[in-house]
């Protein structure tokens, strides 16, 4: 034992975490584009039958048993009495709610039991259950969500109530809709609240969890948040936090939410992974995150067809081995029904561990080296047993070698002075991604990596000698 700590995963296994005290792991029906038969011609097109076939797949390619269990429903799933136009299906007038106040769900994408029985999204979350899995809903704090459907907005109870009797275990709440609520007047705040507290009254809090999605509202490069300089828009009137107390992480706690994304919603592009990734570190989340308050850095985008502008190979193992490093919720967005399959990496339980660590701590950037265009970082996350996980993120065009020190002088800084000092420069390396023991090395370690990859290792200091 080494200054309270035990080293080399000597710890006994924690006990069962309760819900959502760790990243969730699923699957989102809102996956912009290559959806497969998910959805055909708009994201708002989801169906009772899609999402089952998306369970089952789940299912059959392991994914389910690896950890991956909630099928989050996005927008869409609401009654429409009026569509933008044919196929777009951005709805213009929301059906009318029920005489008893609940939202009218949509009977076509979700047939009900009966022709007035209105149990539709029951129906799906009873077979999901059956399977083991979780159904996750979509909502806005607003009178209508970004898709223009019925919003929840002076309706929390009895929409939180509704979800309850249907089964859901899960509830996004998209703050970043529209400007007939607004983070500055506290129409948003208190309906997130309200949300909050009908979680608390179903006698559900705990186990449904409550996510908060802060939008977009952070998504231009420059950090402009009266609107300088061009034309004022709802969108920067209403949804760019101007008060640390209006960004999620300062108020989610408070309204009863576990999750919250901070940034833009991702794209398959690498500058859009590493946007959100570096706006995590700009934020501090890194010193914010616990057990029960995490952020997400939005669905991944792995998997998907190709396209032009797609991140390669290697670039999407970065983004594999920085959601594990972040303690970020892996929420997968691509056609699981497709030819390509499930990418193996998804399935490293080694990784999955990594990112499922009761610690729930983001990984802190210890280096950056800032070469044009791009560089090399380097990631270093403590993990519950006393091992730390290090990434080696190679951002630019050639390969690099990059090192990691393991004793540094005293009263300078290194990798390790962060954190609880293991005792000694001697540490056993293991390869999390190929499943190897690199064996044991002393005062520093170092490994090239490719062009624009990653590479994820578990160093145990003070290891046994043989």
């Amino acid at each position: 034992m080494l200054g309270g700590l035990v080293f080399g995963g000597l710890f006994a296994t924690p006990p069962l975490p309760a819900a959502g005290t760790l990243p969730i792991m699923g699957f989102t029906t809102w996956c912009q584009s290559s959806c497969g038969d998910l959805w055909v011609g708009s994201p708002f097109n989801v169906s009772a039958t899609a999402i089952r076939r998306a369970a089952d797949r789940l299912v059959s390619t392991g994914l389910r048993d690896a950890g991956y269990t909630y099928v989050l429903l996005d927008d869409g799933w609401p009654a429409c009495a009026e569509v933008a136009q044919p196929g777009d299906l951005h709805c213009v007038t929301p059906a009318p709610r029920l005489p008893n106040g609940d939202v009218l769900v949509d009977a076509l994408k979700f047939p009900p039991s009966a022709p007035a029985a209105n149990d539709g999204l029951k129906l799906v979350a009873d077979y999901l259950h059956s399977r083991g899995l979780h159904l996750g809903i979509y909502t806005a704090p607003g009178p209508k969500t970004c898709g223009g459907y019925t919003g929840i907005f002076e309706h929390e109870r009895g929409d939180v109530a509704q979800f309850a009797a249907a089964g859901i275990d899960f509830i996004k709440a998209d703050s970043g809709c529209g400007d007939a609520t607004s983070l500055h007047d506290g129409t948003v705040l208190g309906s997130l609240r309200r949300v909050g507290e009908a979680i608390n009254a179903t006698g559900l809090a705990g186990t449904m969890l409550f996510y908060i999605d802060q939008g977009n509202s952070n998504e231009a490069a420059v950090w402009n948040p009266h609107g300088r300089g061009v034309v004022d828009s709802p969108h920067a009137r209403s949804h760019v936090p101007r008060a640390l107390a209006e960004e999620v992480w300062s108020y989610g706690p408070s309204v009863g939410a576990s999750m919250w994304k901070i940034w833009a919603d991702r794209f398959d592009t690498f500058g859009s992974l590493l946007g959100n990734v570096h706006a995590s570190v700009v934020a501090g989340i890194p010193f914010r995150q616990q057990p029960g308050a995490i952020t997400t850095l939005d669905a991944m985008t792995i998997g998907r067809a190709a396209t032009p502008t797609s991140m390669t190979a290697g670039q999407q193992r970065v983004e594999v081995i920085l959601y594990a490093m972040l303690s970020s919720p892996m929420v997968l967005s691509f056609d699981l029904g497709g030819e390509r399959g499930v990418p193996p990496i998804l399935l490293n339980e080694q990784l999955i561990a990594i990112d499922q660590d009761p610690d729930v701590i983001a990984a802190s950037l210890i280096e950056s080296t800032g070469r044009n265009p791009w560089g090399t970082d380097l990631w270093i996350k403590p993990l519950h047993d006393g091992t730390f996980a290090v990434a080696l993120v190679n951002k630019d065009a050639v390969a690099h070698t990059m090192h990691v020190d393991m004793a540094t002088p005293r009263h300078t800084f290194g990798p390790f002075t962060g954190g609880p000092d293991p005792g000694c420069s001697v540490a056993s390396v293991r390869d999390v991604l190929a499943r190897q023991e690199l064996g044991n090395f002393s005062t520093s370690f170092s490994t090239s990596v490719a062009a624009g990859d990653g590479r994820l290792l578990r160093f145990t200091f003070c290891p046994p000698v043989a």
